[in-house]
Protein backbone atom coordinates (compact mmCIF):
# COMPACT_ATOMS: atom_id res chain seq x y z
CA UNK A 1 0.00 0.00 0.00
CA UNK A 2 1.37 3.42 -0.91
CA UNK A 3 1.49 6.43 1.37
CA UNK A 4 -1.43 8.86 0.99
CA UNK A 5 -0.81 12.05 -0.98
CA UNK A 6 -0.78 15.03 1.38
CA UNK A 7 -0.41 18.70 0.48
CA UNK A 8 -0.84 22.06 2.16
CA UNK A 9 -4.32 23.59 2.10
CA UNK A 10 -2.68 26.68 0.55
CA UNK A 11 -1.97 24.79 -2.68
CA UNK A 12 -3.80 25.72 -5.88
CA UNK A 13 -6.30 23.26 -7.30
CA UNK A 14 -4.30 23.03 -10.54
CA UNK A 15 -1.12 22.08 -8.67
CA UNK A 16 -3.06 19.56 -6.60
CA UNK A 17 -4.49 18.05 -9.80
CA UNK A 18 -1.00 17.69 -11.30
CA UNK A 19 0.21 15.91 -8.17
CA UNK A 20 -2.88 13.68 -8.08
CA UNK A 21 -2.37 12.73 -11.74
CA UNK A 22 1.32 11.99 -11.20
CA UNK A 23 0.46 9.65 -8.32
CA UNK A 24 -2.64 8.26 -10.08
CA UNK A 25 -4.90 8.96 -7.11
CA UNK A 26 -8.41 10.40 -6.98
CA UNK A 27 -8.10 12.15 -3.60
CA UNK A 28 -5.62 14.20 -1.64
CA UNK A 29 -5.35 14.82 2.11
CA UNK A 30 -4.87 18.46 3.09
CA UNK A 31 -2.86 19.76 6.02
CA UNK A 32 -2.91 23.05 7.88
CA UNK A 33 0.03 25.25 8.94
CA UNK A 34 0.74 22.84 11.82
CA UNK A 35 0.86 19.84 9.44
CA UNK A 36 -2.38 18.47 10.93
CA UNK A 37 -5.11 16.94 8.79
CA UNK A 38 -7.57 19.69 7.89
CA UNK A 39 -9.48 18.25 4.97
CA UNK A 40 -9.75 16.08 1.91
CA UNK A 41 -10.32 16.92 -1.75
CA UNK A 42 -11.51 14.35 -4.26
CA UNK A 43 -11.86 14.34 -8.02
CA UNK A 44 -15.60 14.76 -7.46
CA UNK A 45 -14.95 17.94 -5.43
CA UNK A 46 -12.90 19.29 -8.32
CA UNK A 47 -15.66 18.50 -10.82
CA UNK A 48 -18.57 19.87 -8.76
CA UNK A 49 -16.98 22.70 -6.76
CA UNK A 50 -14.43 24.02 -9.25
CA UNK A 51 -15.23 23.13 -12.87
CA UNK A 52 -19.04 23.17 -12.60
CA UNK A 53 -18.91 26.48 -10.70
CA UNK A 54 -16.68 28.07 -13.34
CA UNK A 55 -13.76 28.65 -10.97
CA UNK A 56 -10.22 28.82 -12.33
CA UNK A 57 -8.16 25.91 -10.97
CA UNK A 58 -4.94 27.93 -11.16
CA UNK A 59 -6.44 30.71 -9.02
CA UNK A 60 -8.50 28.59 -6.60
CA UNK A 61 -6.92 27.26 -3.43
CA UNK A 62 -7.81 23.76 -2.30
CA UNK A 63 -8.91 25.22 1.05
CA UNK A 64 -11.87 26.81 -0.76
CA UNK A 65 -13.24 23.53 -2.13
CA UNK A 66 -12.06 20.84 0.28
CA UNK A 67 -14.23 18.89 2.68
CA UNK A 68 -13.15 20.06 6.12
CA UNK A 69 -12.55 17.85 9.16
CA UNK A 70 -13.10 14.45 7.55
CA UNK A 71 -13.73 11.44 9.76
CA UNK A 72 -10.78 9.09 9.89
CA UNK A 73 -9.43 6.04 11.65
CA UNK A 74 -5.89 4.88 12.30
CA UNK A 75 -4.31 1.72 10.95
CA UNK A 76 -4.79 -0.06 14.27
CA UNK A 77 -8.53 0.67 14.47
CA UNK A 78 -10.69 -2.44 14.47
CA UNK A 79 -12.98 -2.86 11.46
CA UNK A 80 -16.09 -2.84 13.67
CA UNK A 81 -14.99 0.47 15.21
CA UNK A 82 -14.43 1.96 11.75
CA UNK A 83 -17.88 0.79 10.67
CA UNK A 84 -19.48 2.31 13.77
CA UNK A 85 -17.75 5.62 13.08
CA UNK A 86 -18.97 5.58 9.45
CA UNK A 87 -22.56 4.83 10.48
CA UNK A 88 -22.58 7.49 13.20
CA UNK A 89 -21.10 10.08 10.83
Amino acid sequence: MSKALTISEGTSVSDACRRMAARRVDAVLLTDANALLSGIMTDKDIATRVIAEGLRPDQTMVSKVMTRNPLFVTSDTLAIEALQKMVQG
